[in-house]
């Protein structure tokens, strides 16, 4: 077998991306060799425009996390060529729902929720602080989402192995391009005494954004703060109403996933969503 030093950075630094899919646990797992890797947060307004007001009236609604990435898998034996193309297939599965009994649309019993985690780029945030909170067990490690689109392509011209016994043929290398739309499990966003997650989203904990940073901040603050409470209370109440609705339209609502991990997820996210 030829020598492979990816696999001596994969063991001693943790360089791996990994992906579990939710409600049965399956995990794909690839030496990160990261091509692209772009992280687009983007502030969703409803703009209201009102007769004989120069600007529009924008009503915060949220915060949309989503992660486009790009991998290249390379393997230097037919061993490994194989065990790639098995976590590629994992992978790929990984789009697709759990049905019960019933087919079609009526028998699905969970929805294909997946976890990501690439070390301090993609990450739990609630476990800033513990040991290993970057490359641990993904059940707890790993970002929450739902995959995109999921582009594989082999490359063919760079040769590929084949079985001798299957006569399947097993690429070389292979790229992979796909999406992930990131349903955080813990809270977000400010209060007056700073961003609630000082590790977010990355693991620098740099101890700042408090809304107190100078006195004349504290006093704008607290003067408004009652009016803002007030106007909150009612806005929250709409946001989190519509928050049940898309948990409920994706499969994850209170009544989903009885028999699966992903019930535990989605108690996560509406805990987070009401812990406002």
């Amino acid at each position: 077998m030829s020598f492979d030093s990816s696999e001596n950075l994969k063991i001693n630094s943790g360089l791996v991306l990994k992906f579990q899919y939710i409600p049965t646990g399956m995990t794909a797992n690839f030496k990160a060799m990261l091509t692209t890797y772009q992280d687009q947060f983007t502030p969703n307004w409803n703009e209201r425009s009102v007769f004989g007001r120069p600007d529009v009236m924008p009503t915060y609604q949220n915060t949309r996390r989503e992660i486009t990435l790009a991998w290249e898998v390379v393997a230097a034996s037919i061993e490994e060529a194989k065990r790639n193309l098995t976590h590629a297939q994992r992978l790929i599965r990984m789009t697709y729902p759990v049905y019960g009994k019933e087919r079609g649309a009526t028998g699905i019993i969970g929805s294909p929720l997946v976890r990501m985690q690439f070390l301090n780029f993609a990450w739990n945030a609630e476990n800033a602080g513990q040991e290993n909170s970057f490359s641990g067990d993904i059940s707890n490690s790993g970002l929450v989402g739902k995959l995109g689109p999921i582009t594989f392509e082999p490359k063919l011209e760079l040769g590929v192995y084949q079985d001798s016994q299957t006569l399947s043929i097993l690429p070389k290398q292979m790229t992979f391009n796909c999406t992930f739309l990131v349903l955080h499990t813990h809270p977000l966003g400010h209060s007056k005494n700073g961003f609630r997650n000082l590790s977010f989203p990355y693991g620098i904990e740099d101890g700042q954004g408090t809304i107190y940073e100078n006195s004349r901040n504290a006093a704008k603050y607290t003067a408004k703060e009652s009016e803002f409470t007030s106007f909150m209370d009612i806005e929250q109440k709409e946001d989190v109403a519509m928050q049940e609705t898309l948990l409920t339209s994706i499969g994850i609502g209170t009544g989903a996933g009885e028999n699966f991990a992903e019930k535990e997820v989605a108690e996560e996210i509406y805990n987070a969503v009401n812990d406002w």
